[in-house]
């Protein structure tokens, strides 16, 4: 069924309400099976993820030839702008106040890696260790 454009006939929005409902079904199936294969990924990228840790593996080719990268990612979170605030306004960063959190991500995690200093109160930090695929 293809899409109707004309929504000034009865038929044409019925039309469409018909296929609206057929594609909300197909995501909500396609939804499904996503939750099931990430609940199946999940165990086997925690395996994966410890064996190279322990064998000091930053990156392994599979037999497909995709290359699987060990990478890991920096989830900073402001959790008192009362402390966070005057740290970055004594640091010289008054113009960065109305930073959404992807901003203050980005600011925190360049800092990190180049070894300057962050706030070390009023920030809630976490790493999540994951599997990136190359080649595909």
């Amino acid at each position: 069924m293809e899409f109707e454009n004309e929504n000034n006939s009865a038929s044409g929005l019925k039309q469409n309400i018909d296929r609206y409902v057929e594609l909300r079904n197909q995501k909500d199936e396609i939804n499904a099976k996503l939750k099931e294969v990430n609940k199946a990924l999940e165990p086997i990228e925690q395996a994966v993820v410890k064996g190279m840790d322990d064998m000091d593996f930053k990156a392994l080719k599979s037999t497909s030839g995709i290359t699987v990268t060990v990478t890991v990612s920096s989830f900073p979170r402001i959790t008192d702008k009362t402390v966070v605030i005057p740290w970055m306004e004594a640091n010289g960063f008054k113009d960065l106040f109305t930073i959404n959190a992807q901003t203050f991500r980005g600011f925190f995690n360049e800092r990190m890696k180049n070894g300057e200093a962050v706030p070390s109160e009023g920030v809630e930090h976490f790493t999540k260790t994951a599997l990136s695929l190359k080649g595909r």
